[in-house]
């Protein structure tokens, strides 16, 4: 690894529209050295065009931008292609959609993994969401109790008031390849790539939260994560996926015991069932509620009235408010 060398894989898969924001946002910064490797998962728009005309951008900051291009297997399959050619001290994949919002972010990411203890190797910012529209703020996130923990794993495994995109976050690389030996991570294309990235680091080390925003993150209505997903089936095959990933990263992480991948795989099958319950009641299908409330109990999962009730309160804009108001009573 070269020391003091960030490399910055993307995917990007039809963002030539949009792309130019991330590599400008790039070229603004003030650290001195940079390689990124933007790969092409098939694009069918610009997408190759706008990469090259950076290229001797990226030359003149004294920076260096690799092309790649491969068949179109999603972002996981992506971040894959590319590690293989990772030669940087420090590690992150921003997405083709999102940037950086302060001309310092990634000088400050390397300076708080530097200044910080041997066993921590991720660095983490606060996001900012902002409109596909016009990049208008829609919404920041806050500091609270749960994002400054420095032992995140869990909170990533379950998706709990955890940090998502993955523009907010820089790994050392030699914990990134210590945790996965294989230098290589699960593909899935419908499930993305975080998980993957994210797990085997967060359990072996600590990650520490910048209490700044440094970066935008774009709320689009067409992108991987959202709006894709609009049948009772197509959201139960992107709940599959999802778990599918988790228990194959688990599975592929040598610092875990047998029984604490037995132990995690039954929490997040069971969890992902309620989820799937959920749904199955949302449309309407008794018969899937039916058999998937059957396999909880046999799991020793038994699903409560209030939760019964919880269920059928979301359903629709009335009851979501008197939903509101029961959980703030403590109800």
């Amino acid at each position: 690894m070269q020391k003091g060398l960030i490399t910055i894989l993307t995917p990007c898969y039809n963002t030539g529209n949009i792309l130019y924001r991330l590599l400008d946002s790039i070229l603004m910064q003030d650290y001195p050295s940079v390689e990124m490797f933007a790969i092409n998962d098939g694009s069918s728009d610009n997408t190759e065009s706008v990469i090259k005309s950076y290229i001797p951008k990226f030359e003149n900051k004294g920076y260096k931008l690799n092309y790649i291009w491969q068949t179109n297997s999603g972002q996981s399959a992506a971040i894959n292609n590319g590690l293989k050619y990772v030669n940087g001290e420090f590690l992150t994949w921003p997405d083709s959609d999102d940037y950086y919002s302060d001309k310092s972010a990634l000088s400050k990411f390397v300076n708080a993994l530097a200044n910080a203890n041997d066993d921590v190797a991720m660095v983490r910012c606060l996001p900012t969401s902002v409109s596909e529209k016009d990049c208008s703020l829609i919404n920041v996130s806050n500091i609270n109790a749960e994002l400054e923990k420095e032992n995140q794993f869990e909170n990533c495994l379950y998706s709990r008031n955890f940090i998502w995109p993955p523009i907010n976050y820089m790994i050392r690389t030699n914990a990134f390849f210590n945790s996965n030996p294989t230098k290589s991570i699960y593909v899935e294309k419908n499930a993305g790539q975080n998980w993957q990235m994210l797990l085997p680091v967060l359990y072996s080390y600590k990650c520490i939260t910048l209490n700044e925003h440094l970066c935008h993150v774009l709320i689009r209505v067409d992108s991987h994560s959202r709006g894709q997903y609009k049948t009772y089936e197509q959201l139960c095959a992107r709940l599959s996926s999802y778990k599918n990933t988790i228990f194959n990263t688990l599975r592929n992480m040598p610092a875990l015991s047998e029984s604490e991948i037995s132990h995690y795989c039954s929490i997040i099958d069971n969890n992902y069932k309620l989820i799937e319950y959920d749904l199955a009641i949302q449309y309407k299908d008794t018969s899937s509620a039916k058999r998937i409330k059957e396999e909880l109990l046999k799991n020793g999962i038994k699903i409560s009235f209030k939760q019964e009730l919880i269920f059928f309160l979301k359903r629709n804009k009335f009851t979501r408010k008197l939903l509101t108001v029961i959980r703030r009573l403590g109800i």
